[in-house]
C-alpha cells in the first residue's frame, strides 16, 4: 500500500475510543493497542516522532491499519485484551461490543 493511500485513510478514522491493529505487508497483526481518540493516536505511528526502538520497528513493518470503534474506554480495554489473546503479535502495549469497524486496507 502506498504511504499516500494510508495517510488519506488515516484521516477518515473515527475520533471515538477503540482498538487499533497494526499489520505488516502479509496482513499479520504486529501490534494491538487502544486509544481514547483513535484519530489522534493511530496516525502518530505512521508519521513517526516516537524514537523508541520498538516504535521505529513497527513503523518500518507497518503496511495496514484496522480500527475497531467501541462505545467507551472500558469496552476498548476489554476488546484490546481479547485481540491480544487471539493475536500472535510479538509487540503489544499496555470492548466487547464493536459499534463500527473500519480498515485502512479497503
Amino acid at each position: 500500500m502506498a504511504e499516500n493511500d494510508l495517510e488519506a485513510r488515516l484521516a477518515t478514522i473515527s475520533t471515538g475510543p477503540g482498538v487499533y491493529l497494526l499489520k505488516d505487508a502479509h496482513g499479520k497483526v504486529i501490534y494491538v493497542g487502544k486509544a481514547v481518540n483513535l484519530r489522534s493516536r493511530v496516525p502518530s505511528y505512521v508519521r513517526g516522532g516516537d524514537e523508541r526502538s520498538q516504535v521505529r520497528f513497527l513503523v518500518e513493518q507497518l503496511a495496514d491499519v484496522e480500527t475497531l470503534v467501541t462505545a467507551n474506554e472500558k469496552e476498548a480495554l476489554i476488546l484490546e485484551n481479547n485481540a491480544r489473546s487471539s493475536s500472535t503479535s510479538r509487540a503489544t502495549t499496555s470492548g466487547s461490543r464493536t459499534t463500527r469497524a473500519t480498515s485502512a486496507s479497503r
